[in-house]
């Protein structure tokens, strides 16, 4: 404390006390003007920073309306894929079915053909047997004029009846009622014709 009284008065002694006094105050204001620039500064600073900040606010508010449209669409997609989903479910089912009765008609279709087939066989069978019954018919025929030629040969007496257009063999289940013998050229010229019993 005593060195600091001594120093004082030796300052004040020495007229050193007013300089130093003016360079306290000098220094005093350059601090002074250096805070108050660096306040000015950071108080600019802490606005822009606000401005900032208020800024992301409103593009944060605007994201946040952006995503919850996003998701109420997201939604409404999720809703129609659920929807065409069941749509293609339903399509699948359709064209399965549609190839069942597609696959049915084809069987009809090579079932018909197949009946179509056969009925061309029985058809061509029936042909045949007709053909065939043609050919026996005339056999019987030509076998019915060779044996009447044979029976003309081998006897010339014929029986007929009073009221029938046929002649007969003797004995023939015909001539029960009435039996009339005549000559074979006789009946064949009143246009008699051969019994089909017992010719």
């Amino acid at each position: 404390m005593d060195k600091l009284k001594n120093f004082y008065f030796k300052i004040k002694s020495s007229n050193l006390l007013m300089p130093i006094v003016f360079t306290i105050l000098a220094f005093s204001l350059i601090i002074n003007f250096s805070t108050g620039s660096i306040i000015s500064s950071l108080n600019n600073q802490i606005n822009t920073l606000s401005t900032k900040i208020s800024n992301i606010e409103a593009e944060n508010e605007s994201l946040s309306t952006i995503v919850e449209e996003k998701d109420n669409q997201l939604s409404l997609l999720e809703i129609d894929n659920s929807t065409l989903n069941i749509s293609n479910e339903e399509l699948q089912n359709k064209i399965s079915e549609l190839e069942s009765t597609i696959q049915q008609q084809a069987d009809s279709i090579e079932e018909n053909e197949n009946l179509s087939q056969r009925v061309s066989e029985l058809e061509s069978e029936n042909a045949q047997l007709k053909q065939q019954n043609t050919s026996t018919t005339t056999n019987t025929e030509n076998a019915e004029i060779s044996s009447d030629n044979n029976s003309s040969n081998s006897s010339d007496i014929v029986h007929i009846t009073k009221t029938g257009s046929k002649y007969h063999r003797a004995g023939c289940q015909y001539l029960s009622k009435s039996d009339i013998e005549i000559s074979l050229e006789s009946a064949k010229a009143q246009g008699y014709t051969a019994c089909s019993k017992c010719y």
